[in-house]
């Protein structure tokens, strides 16, 4: 049986992830090399390895969002959306996780 939410901020996860799966649209729409350079306008910084790629890619996905409490990391399958024991994982466009591999 689901659970039911617990709080205020259990109620903000569906508003959360559907921002965030949009923004992923928005990448998914681009060329692999447009995601680099949207970043590289957005950050104002080039990404050289894969852990600054990965922190790039989370920045711009939560850049002026309000996560209510969730948190934003990777996952193997794509980007995870945590609070406490409970998390959702978004998969990634292939042209996201080609420039996340370099």
């Amino acid at each position: 049986m689901p659970e039911k939410p617990r709080d205020v901020a259990d109620l903000f996860l569906a508003p959360v992830v559907l921002e965030l799966d949009s923004r992923l649209e928005r990448f998914e729409r681009m060329s692999v090399d447009e995601v680099k350079f949207d970043l590289l306008l957005e950050s104002n910084r080039e990404a050289i390895s894969e852990e600054q790629r990965n922190k790039l890619v989370i920045d711009a996905l939560t850049r002026n969002l309000d996560l209510h409490g969730w948190s934003v990391s990777w996952d193997p399958r794509g980007l995870r959306v945590v609070r406490g024991e409970h998390a959702v994982v978004l998969g990634l466009p292939a042209n996201v996780k080609d420039y996340l591999a370099g």
